[in-house]
């Protein structure tokens, strides 16, 4: 599939998402995900799974909501994290994974993190996250301080990656418009100890 975005553009675009570049004799050659873009002089060509690769070359790459949750058992204790990620078509990916010993604020924070970072993966330019946590939304966000000396590291993460889309929100939602992250993380933890 032949693109028509700039070399140089499709260039910084793969770099923001990790892909691994290789000098070739007329350009470049970047692997990224089973998919593989090579540069010539007029655009980009794109080999095997081009789906995720074409989001992330082409303008208006798109919006995805990431539902972020996280759930401790004994606060601190045994904790997982769950993000699920929607776009235009529906749900695109929903992961859960035990993050061992936590506090609940630590697992809604990796849970947003790790959200984000799988949007960014995938390519997308505009983020829209919604968690019931407002501790940490208010924190993300800049409306609170973030004091806790095992929160601040997440936050600053987590700003980070934000910064890396064309356009992030972060608001809170109540639980019950959060049900299928809050699902999830119950769940995986359930399944966990």
């Amino acid at each position: 599939m032949r693109l028509e975005t700039p070399p140089d553009e499709a260039r910084h675009r793969l770099e923001s998402v990790g892909a691994e570049f290789e000098e070739v004799s007329d350009g470049w050659r970047a692997r990224l995900g089973g998919g593989v873009v090579v540069a010539d002089g007029d655009g980009v060509v794109l080999h095997g799974n081009t789906d995720r690769l074409r989001r992330i070359l082409q303008d208006g790459a798109g919006k995805v909501t990431v539902a972020f949750d996280g759930a401790s058992r004994g606060n601190p204790g045994p904790s997982a994290a769950a993000y699920v990620l929607t776009d235009e078509d529906g749900v695109v990916k929903r992961e859960g994974a035990a993050i061992g010993e936590a506090t609940n604020n630590e697992a809604e924070y990796v849970a947003l993190l790790r959200g984000l970072v799988e949007a960014r993966e995938l390519g997308y330019a505009v983020v829209e996250a919604v968690g019931d946590s407002e501790l940490v939304v208010r924190q993300v966000d800049g409306d609170w301080r973030c004091r806790a000396d095992n929160l601040q590291p997440l936050c600053d993460e987590v700003r980070e990656v934000a910064e890396s889309f064309d356009e992030f929100e972060i608001r809170h939602v109540p639980r019950a418009e959060n049900q299928a992250a809050d699902e999830l993380a119950n769940e995986t933890l359930d399944s966990e100890t």
